[in-house]
């Protein structure tokens, strides 16, 4: 579990562009802490954790491996675009899967058409 931890720390500090020093400010701790915690020789305490999820806007079960996704990446999506992933998620085959991904972009490239623009 810590080995998880420590990438997903890693990769969501680094995906806002903050460094180990902000994430640490954040979280009102030392950034030689942040950086035990991302190498993986240290298991932060079940509170740091919680305050981790927050501060990086995912929750304590994606942090800990237990979720797939950090929360804030399915709360961001419309209904449609949660619809497709569930779609993908039922797929049986690889084909499918081309067939609700070549929709999905047709449907997106319909939608950014400005009206009156012919094509």
């Amino acid at each position: 579990m810590m080995g998880l931890i420590a990438e997903r720390l890693a990769y969501l500090r680094k995906q806002r562009k903050w460094t180990q020093a902000e994430l640490a400010e954040r979280l009102h701790i030392k950034q030689q802490e942040i950086a035990r915690y991302e190498i993986g020789e240290r298991s932060p305490k079940v509170d740091t954790i919680a305050r981790m999820a927050d501060a990086l806007g995912c929750t304590v079960s994606y942090l800990i491996g237990r979720s797939p996704l950090p929360e804030g990446t399915l709360a961001e999506l419309d209904p449609a675009e949660r619809e497709l992933i569930a779609a993908i998620r039922r797929a049986a085959s690889a084909d499918e899967i081309d067939a609700l991904v070549l929709r999905c972009s047709e449907a997106q490239a319909a939608k950014n058409r400005k009206p009156g623009r012919k094509r």
